[in-house]
């Protein structure tokens, strides 16, 4: 059976506030080789691609690409 799971593996720029309310340089992430693992269009993790490989079905399609991903994340 095939999995609904799909992924990106590309750069990934993430923060942890809104842009306009960024306070300092760790407000910021950036990921070279990053994983954003999706099913159905939403987002169920994102991170380092070689913590995250092992987290996804063998099945999965991987797009690669080059373009980087902005990633704003939710503070609670």
């Amino acid at each position: 059976m095939s999995s609904s799971v799909t992924a990106l593996r590309c750069p990934v720029l993430s923060f942890v506030r809104q842009p306009e309310s960024l306070h300092s340089q760790e407000d910021v992430n950036y990921l070279p080789d990053a994983l954003i693992i999706l099913d159905q269009g939403k987002i169920l993790d994102f991170g380092p691609a070689h913590r995250l490989q092992t987290k996804i079905p063998e099945d999965t399609d991987i797009k690669y690409t080059d373009e980087c991903r902005i990633i704003r994340s939710v503070c609670k």
